[in-house]
């Protein structure tokens, strides 16, 4: 996996957020991207029929809401998964650090770049049925992430935990995973 980005040595606003608490919702002004400092926010929106659609699970050390630089508006709700700590910084902040600084404008897109690649190998994984051919993907495809619990895992991949734990088990009765210490591995 590549080193995350480093945000540059501006300013940045701590926020501790309880399990379940919103950072910003879908159609909130924008005024800041973000950084997990610990903790995990999920990226989400709603469909009309009200069912949540996982965008991203942004992890410690993980920026998030990149979007929102372009943007007057954030294009979903951020969730705080766990009791989690993130950085604020402001919009307006990053924009005049990249207009000044070259290298660190590079950086950052080389970030989104690489982001935009998980992204794709997402919507790949979401197009395959079979839950194990899924499952498998995302081992190839996100094995830094390799560890993430079941339950979570699930939402990653679209699936009912039951599906999940059904397919790991199916996966395992065949000798092609194996599961050790939380991770999943591949025979």
């Amino acid at each position: 996996m590549a080193a995350a980005y480093v945000f540059p040595p501006i300013a940045g606003r701590s926020r501790d957020l309880a399990k379940g608490e919103a950072l910003f919702r879908q159609g909130d002004p924008v005024t800041a991207l973000f950084r997990v400092e610990r903790g995990r926010m999920r990226l989400l929106r709603h469909t009309p029929s009200g069912a949540a659609v996982v965008l991203h699970t942004a992890r410690e050390g993980e920026i998030f809401a990149e979007a929102a630089l372009f943007s007057g508006v954030y294009h979903c709700d951020s969730l705080a998964l766990e009791p989690t700590r993130v950085t604020a910084y402001a919009k307006a902040d990053l924009l005049d650090h990249f207009a000044a600084d070259r290298d660190a404008l590079l950086a950052f897109a080389g970030s989104l770049a690489r982001q935009v690649q998980r992204l794709r190998a997402r919507i790949e994984r979401r197009a395959l049925k079979p839950a194990a051919e899924r499952l498998v993907h995302f081992l190839l495809t996100e094995n830094e992430r390799n560890g993430t619990a079941l339950k979570e895992l699930a939402a990653e991949l679209d699936l009912t935990p039951e599906a999940l734990y059904r397919t790991v088990a199916l996966l395992e009765r065949k000798g092609r995973l194996v599961r050790k210490g939380g991770r999943l591995s591949l025979t």
